[in-house]
């Protein structure tokens, strides 16, 4: 078959690499590629977001597959453009839909698709460009460091993690004026998570999927992970601790309700998904995730979040009443002890669930009253 992959960055450098190993490929092509790939396939020069151009090469170079690399052109619908033409209703397209997409678009959206499917996520607040002291107060609330993600797509360097509110509230009238263009028109505030960050991806034709190996990538612009975001410094595969227990956890708590919920919103999302996790040590919280989804191979995204001291308050509580019950009924406490942190694996992610979000809905509500 002939492929088309579409972009230009070291991300569709790779995918190409792959493509080319396989027997059933007959042609690839790559628009607009790089410096390096001529070496792979064909070059075609045509814009990411030119889809009349894009659409016209799959016709003159009879094109099977697509694989969209940037999420820039799914967010804007490069999948409904070509499926909409008569002549492409049979090309496989590798990236989902402009809805599929919007996962990854808005950080925003990602929220309230994470709370709507009971999916772990760090409690957070987004604001508009006209309610900057709503979010300066909300600042306020929270605890240092202050993390400020600019809603929609920046490269992967619109996440800022700050250490003092002041810097904060200045950060955010930077955001607000236009600092990633409209991309930072709507800043979701999130409570810190401090953690061990890992990279889960899975390929899915929106029902299905299958999980690729698992990586740590490395963000921060200066030695010893200190600095401003960028897109990615580098990164490590397989992570040392990724074991089978961990790995089972998220696919259970993670990925399989985001699957399900991809099928019930009933949007087209044939592609790759990133889930950018954050494991917390095991008495605060076996696994909470910020997840953020990639239409692509590689989205690379900050992730952060925060445990609510009312969270381990109650994980404490709820251990150690479990593990007195079990001993009164079985002198064999270091089982005891055992069982009681099984159930609580069991229970934790709703109970966080409940207890980060409504913390956060508590803390609006007095804002609003505050304000008012």
């Amino acid at each position: 078959m002939n492929v088309l992959v579409l972009g230009s960055g070291g991300r569709e450098n790779a995918l190409c690499w792959k493509i080319r190993q396989s027997r059933k490929l007959k042609q690839l092509f790559i628009a607009p590629g790089n410096g390096g790939s001529s070496d792979q396939g064909k070059v075609l020069e045509i814009s990411i977001n030119d889809f009349e151009a894009v659409a016209k090469a799959i016709l003159d170079h009879k094109i099977d597959m697509l694989v969209v690399g940037p999420e820039d052109p799914l967010v804007n619908g490069i999948y409904d453009f070509l499926k909409g033409e008569k002549a492409m209703h049979d090309l496989m397209i590798i990236g989902p839909s402009a809805a599929g997409a919007v996962l990854e678009g808005s950080k925003s959206y990602a929220k309230t698709f994470m709370n709507r499917y009971g999916i772990p996520t760090a409690g957070s607040a987004t604001f508009s460009t006209h309610e900057l002291q709503e979010a300066k107060a909300f600042l306020h609330t929270l605890q240092a460091p202050y993390v400020l993600k600019a809603d929609g797509l920046a490269a992967g360097k619109g996440v800022v993690i700050l250490d003092k509110v002041e810097e904060a509230e200045k950060e955010l009238e930077e955001m607000f004026s236009g600092k990633f263009g409209v991309a930072s028109s709507k800043v979701v505030i999130e409570e810190f998570l401090d953690g061990i960050e890992v990279s889960v991806f899975a390929i899915t034709d929106g029902k299905d999927y299958v999980i690729l190996p698992e990586a740590k990538d490395y963000k921060r612009i200066g030695e010893g992970d200190v600095g401003l975001n960028t897109g990615g410094m580098g990164a490590v595969s397989p992570v040392p601790f990724a074991d089978k227990s961990f790995m089972k956890k998220v696919e259970e708590r993670i990925i399989k309700p985001s699957i399900d919920g991809i099928a019930q919103e009933g949007f087209p999302y044939v592609g790759f998904v990133f889930f950018g996790l954050m494991s917390v040590p095991f008495w605060q919280h076996l696994i909470i995730g910020s997840i953020l989804f990639g239409a692509v191979y590689m989205a690379t995204d900050p992730v952060s979040g925060s445990q609510t001291n009312k969270g381990k308050w109650i994980y404490g509580f709820l251990i150690g009443f479990i593990s007195i019950m079990i001993r009164v009924f079985n002198p064999a406490y270091p089982e005891g002890v055992f069982l009681a942190i099984l159930l609580m694996n069991v229970f934790a992610p709703t109970i966080d669930h409940y207890v980060v979000q409504g913390n956060v809905k508590k803390r609006m509500k007095r804002l609003k009253a505050k304000t008012a």
